[in-house]
């Protein structure tokens, strides 16, 4: 399987769906968001499933699948912190740096206090910048979620633990 840029005129990326056996593709189909539905037969034993209904090969002739594929590009996402360790009300800088394999990512980086949104920031040249100046005493464990747009898919940065003195 294979996505190619909207002009047809280069490769995103390809993948390979099946396993070490007979596999055949009956139909594809692609929904709003881009993910494509491949469906199918198949008389592998190590066909790649997650969640499956039917977890190995149960014999006869062939069994069916349905696959969907998320058909964007996957990202990378990276978080620094301007100060750290930082002082109670002093004014950190938390840069998310995303990079993808398809055109350059689009859209919104949401910055997280372990669950808590601490605010969200657009994509510009590949970097979002949140400054917050109200972290409490102690460790925050920070990480930044890339949302996803049309042809990059969603990451999440490792965690930076904050510590405010």
């Amino acid at each position: 399987m294979s996505k190619l840029n909207p002009s047809g005129s280069g490769l995103f990326f390809s993948s390979y769906l099946g396993g070490g056996h007979q596999d055949n593709s009956y139909g594809i189909a692609v929904d709003a968001s881009g993910a494509a539905y491949v469906t199918g037969g198949t008389t592998s034993t190590n066909f790649f499933t997650r969640n499956p209904l039917q977890p190995v090969f149960g014999g006869g002739s062939m069994d069916g699948f349905v696959s969907k594929i998320d058909a964007r590009a996957p990202t990378k996402i990276s978080l620094s912190s301007s100060a750290n360790p930082s002082t109670s009300r002093q004014a950190v800088t938390f840069t998310a740096h995303v990079t993808g394999t398809g055109p350059a990512p689009t859209g919104k980086v949401k910055f997280l206090d372990g669950a808590t949104t601490l605010g969200s920031a657009a994509l510009s040249g590949g970097i979002a910048k949140l400054t917050k100046s109200t972290l409490t005493v102690g460790t925050h464990p920070i990480t930044a979620q890339y949302m996803s747009d049309a042809f990059s898919a969603k990451s999440t940065s490792t965690v930076v633990n904050q510590v405010v003195q």
